[in-house]
C-alpha cells in the first residue's frame, strides 16, 4: 500500500466511525445527525451508502426546533 492509499483508507475509516457515532447519538435520526454534522440529509444518505451503512429504523424527518 502506498502512503496515499493508506491515508485514504484511514480517512474513510474515520469518516465511517464519525457517521456511526453521530447516528447512534441521535437514535439514528438522520435529520438530527445531519444537522450536527452541518450537512444536508441527502449528503448524509449518500455518505451512508458510500460506507455501506444502513438505516437502523431511525427517523428521517426535519429536526425539532429547540
Amino acid at each position: 500500500m502506498t502512503t496515499l492509499t493508506t491515508i485514504q483508507a484511514r480517512s474513510a475509516a474515520a469518516e465511517r466511525r464519525l457517521l456511526l457515532r453521530t447516528l447512534e447519538r441521535h437514535g439514528w435520526n438522520q435529520a438530527h445527525a445531519a444537522s450536527e454534522l452541518g450537512i444536508w440529509v441527502t449528503t448524509l444518505k449518500r455518505m451512508m451508502a458510500k460506507h455501506g451503512i444502513e438505516n437502523q429504523g431511525g427517523k428521517v424527518g426535519r429536526p425539532r426546533k429547540a
